[in-house]
């Protein structure tokens, strides 16, 4: 798989947004393997997508939160 690097645009993450980078590894269980910011307008339910892409030569995930329609 090609991936895709957004290393300039890491930075300006647009709203409902976020990057996740790997940690290092940790002995234990519960200690996450990405860790990273998110910025969120409105309060609610979101979806969440996810792309494995590159930033800085690392592997990172980027996220893409779409709130979820109250009905």
């Amino acid at each position: 798989m090609d991936l895709k690097d957004i290393t300039p645009q890491s930075s300006q993450m647009p709203p409902n947004s976020g990057i996740l980078y790997p940690t290092k590894p940790q002995s234990d269980w519960d200690s996450p393997n990405y860790r990273g910011v998110i910025r969120i307008n409105e309060p609610g339910f979101y979806w969440v997508s996810a792309w494995t892409l590159i930033v800085n030569g690392k592997v990172v995930l980027e996220l893409k939160f779409t709130q979820k329609e109250n009905k």
